[in-house]
């Protein structure tokens, strides 16, 4: 079947996956971040303003981005950073690494890696 505009602009195409947190006693859910989503995030670790790379905090940024409650609304905001940075790095790389995938981030870098 051909799609058209209408179709394409009405389906539902996010995705959701559920992390079992053991050490925080519960499951997180995390959201594949929009097309627009995942703009903001790369241009917020690319470049700073010296035209360095930036990857400050990039695994809580991810968090941020895509983490959901069961209402389906973004859970952090930029101002939960602080507290974010606190928590076990490795809790944090795992909600990262799930966040990573359903945005095709992962996907990105090992074709960047193949063409190089």
């Amino acid at each position: 079947m051909l799609l058209d505009k209408s179709a394409i602009f009405n389906a539902d195409d996010s995705k959701t996956e559920d992390i079992e947190i053991p050490e925080w006693g519960g499951t997180v859910r995390v959201k594949a971040m929009t097309y627009a989503q995942r703009t903001k995030y790369l241009n917020s670790i690319t470049k700073d303003e010296n035209g360095e790379v930036n990857d400050n905090n990039i695994m809580a940024k991810l968090v941020i981005a895509s983490v959901i409650d069961e209402n389906g609304n973004y859970m952090f905001s930029n101002g939960d950073m602080n507290q974010l940075t606190k928590k076990n790095s490795s809790i944090i790389d795992r909600i990262g690494l799930v966040a990573t995938n359903l945005a095709g981030l992962k996907q990105e870098k090992e074709e960047d890696a193949v063409k190089n």
